[in-house]
């Protein structure tokens, strides 16, 4: 009976050669018929083993039909997982035949037996005519009858050849290891650099950021006082030329487009820093309108532009930051104003559909904003060119420092739609409750 198992391994390699299989290929192939023919060998009367080639797919491949008589596998789950140990062995001849083939299917009946049917794809999509299966029969009948000991030498060949690619796999392993090891010490060296180099970027902004709040504040007081002297110099106009009323508005309009600069850097600087903190209030947009109403009566010098305040639907009382809206939507109407000549300037406030949000749109009839320069505003520091403007010339830090805030807030700040030469729309939605783990500082 062990001459047959030799037989059916040696039948397997033979043919797996002449089917042009790698020589790792025909020891897997050969392994896995012998560990199934010793199975039958030990638990069966007869038992037969049959090779074919299956063409139906789109690859030929080898199948192996190995059927007994036995009394079939009671537990067949159990050593399909390799957790049965039998009394004559681990088991485990069935499984790891199965991980050897590229196909596998059993079916065992109480009783009536066990078949057993692996395959493998022949190499390089190779396709095997009814030719070269005459040659193949015709190889096999030159090797002659078996000889155990012939079998098992070549067995012991086979071991050491694979022993031998384990051996130097290994060896290709821990070369491999040790240049990965070599570039994880390089990339944790690269890391390290890194860092540093962001620590000490850090502790630039932290410096930049202090530099801009000191000198902010020191340059405020000065500023805030020409605006105040020019406003005291303005109520004696009568004893005052025209020429002289012209360049005192001159110097007050310079003055307070410093002090907008001022509060747009501070802005910004808390922001970068992280001392911008919301002081949420419960308030009504009405009382938000009049407020801003009172500023722009003042501030708004160009009689050919009106302002208007729109509330649009009932809207509750909102719970957020009442003067870092303020301040956005104060931002937005002077930027409306600035490059506004003549026509509207309004600002309506309306709920979303889902009473979840207060949208807030600032709508103007001015010079718009061209779509390619559309992607700008939002940035630090970006300017869109004067020549566009015709001279009107804006800080480049308002609109990016109000859509910080919108986002503080938990909501944002959006250009909605812009034509050229006629105007502009601007939308600031806000949560009615703000919510501090949903805003974008806390994320």
């Amino acid at each position: 009976y062990d001459d047959d198992v030799v037989l059916a391994r040696q039948r397997a390699r033979q043919i797996a050669k002449l089917l042009g299989f790698s020589n790792l290929m025909q020891v897997q192939i050969a392994t896995a018929v012998s560990e199934i023919a010793r199975n039958v060998v030990l638990y069966a009367d007869f038992g037969k083993v049959e090779f074919y080639i299956d063409g139906d797919n789109l690859e030929d491949r080898l199948i192996i039909r190995i059927s007994d008589n036995g009394p079939g596998i009671k537990n067949i789950d159990e050593v399909l997982k390799g957790n049965y140990k039998s009394k004559s062995g681990m088991g485990i001849g069935i499984k790891g035949s199965r991980m050897l083939m590229d196909y596998f299917h059993i079916e065992s009946k109480a009783g009536e037996g066990t078949t057993v049917v692996i395959g493998k794809t022949l190499p390089h999509g190779k396709r095997i005519t009814k030719a070269d299966l005459g040659r193949i029969a015709m190889e096999l009948q030159k090797l002659g009858p078996i000889n155990a000991y012939d079998e098992i030498k070549e067995q012991n060949r086979e071991l050491i050849e694979l022993l031998d690619n384990l051996t130097r796999q290994k060896n290709e392993l821990e070369k491999l290891n040790r240049e990965l090891s070599d570039k994880n010490r390089g990339i944790q060296s690269l890391y390290n650099e890194l860092q540093d180099r962001v620590n000490q970027l850090n502790e630039a902004i932290k410096l930049k950021n202090k530099f801009i709040y000191y000198i902010t504040h020191e340059f405020k007081t000065p500023v805030t006082s020409i605006i105040y002297l020019t406003s005291l110099i303005m109520k004696e106009k009568d004893s005052l030329t025209e020429e002289q009323k012209k360049q005192i508005g001159f110097i007050r309009k310079a003055a307070e487009d410093i002090l907008n600069l001022i509060d747009e850097m501070l802005g910004l600087a808390r922001y970068e820093n992280g001392s911008l903190r919301v002081k949420p209030v419960n308030f009504n947009v009405s009382d938000l309108f009049s407020s801003l109403r009172g500023i722009f009566d003042v501030l708004n010098t160009n009689k050919n532009v009106k302002l208007e305040f729109k509330i649009k639907r009932n809207i509750p009382s909102l719970y957020s930051d009442m003067d870092k809206i303020a301040q956005i939507l104060k931002n937005l109407i002077i930027n409306a104003l600035k490059f506004t000549r003549e026509g509207e300037v309004s600002v309506e406030a309306t709920l979303d559909k889902e009473k979840t949000r207060v949208l807030f749109r600032v709508k103007d009839t001015g010079i718009g904003i061209p779509r390619e320069l559309q992607g700008k505003i939002f940035k630090d520091y970006q300017q869109i060119g004067e020549s566009y403007f015709n001279g009107v010339k804006g800080t480049g830090l308002g609109l990016s420092v109000s859509k910080k805030i919108a986002k503080l807030l938990g909501g944002d700040l959006l250009l909605e739609k812009s034509i050229p030469g006629k105007g502009s729309i601007f939308l600031l939605w806000i949560p009615m409750n703000y919510n501090k783990s949903k805003s974008f500082m806390e994320k």
